[in-house]
């Protein structure tokens, strides 16, 4: 039984880092396409931030449509497969 629970808090503990490390990245990602909006394409502060609003907008609904997508269409593997790949193209 206490083996049992350890593996638990493992996989549990696993995931809070890994949604916490994901989040962090996300956020500097962010952080740097507003600069990247300033400085290259001469965008106002004002316009790159709703821009980088709406671009993390659409990433914080991208585990909510791969579920969705998951559940009724291609079954859970290739969607994490695809989801990884892609996560680790963007990061």
């Amino acid at each position: 039984m206490q083996h049992r629970v350890t593996t638990e808090c493992f996989w549990v503990l696993c995931g809070a880092a890994t949604l916490l490390g994901i989040s962090v990245t996300s956020y500097g990602w962010v952080l740097n396409l507003i600069v990247f909006l300033i400085e290259e394409y001469n965008i106002k502060s004002i316009t790159a931030a709703q821009i980088s609003n709406i671009v993390n907008g659409c990433l914080s609904m991208l585990p909510v449509v791969t579920a969705i997508l998951a559940d009724s269409f291609f079954g859970n593997i290739p969607v994490i497969s695809a989801s990884a790949f892609i996560s680790l193209l963007v990061s």
